[in-house]
């Protein structure tokens, strides 16, 4: 990955947790369990959901760093909301994993040699991508949360 690229996009990973904590401030409990959209989650289970995902991120990202093209099977996040109990969840205990789970990733991703970002796994929803591609979804995930956060709390 070009490292002026890859700057940016482990900034942005870095910030994440500062800008859900600002998004977060003051939420009501009314707020965080607020489901304008049925078919998405509350702000509370995103939370929740957001601090696993970087542990599937990473799980994915070591797997493509030390196998040969590795398959890397979907997850129902449904499902694993439901088993995880996701709309239980204090959303200050969430965010305080999300932290946790960020700087796992985090040291990751910053851990990786030059060659290693072009190291590939097979998605078995959406084929083939590699290291590069997987820091990038982990920071679009972040951006289609961020949104949603904004949407929910100005939906009052």
């Amino acid at each position: 990955m070009n490292p002026y690229i890859q700057r940016y996009i482990l900034s942005g990973l870095r910030a994440t947790p500062q800008v859900y904590a600002k998004l977060l401030d003051g939420i009501t409990e009314e707020e965080a369990d607020r489901r304008p959209d049925p078919e998405r989650f509350t702000i509370r289970e995103a939370i929740a959901h957001m601090a696993d995902w970087d542990e599937i991120f990473r799980v994915r990202g070591e797997r493509i760093r030390d196998e040969e093209i590795p398959l890397l099977p979907g997850y129902d996040e449904g499902q694993l909301a439901m088993e995880r109990n996701y709309a239980a969840m204090p959303v200050a205990e969430s965010l305080e994993r999300l932290i946790q789970s960020r700087a796992a990733l985090l040291a990751f991703f910053e851990a990786l040699q030059p060659t290693d970002w072009d190291r590939q796994g097979n998605r078995d929803e959406i084929g083939m991508i590699n290291l590069s591609d997987l820091s990038v979804m982990a920071l679009g995930h972040d951006g289609y949360h961020a949104e949603q956060f904004i949407q929910y709390r100005d939906a009052a």
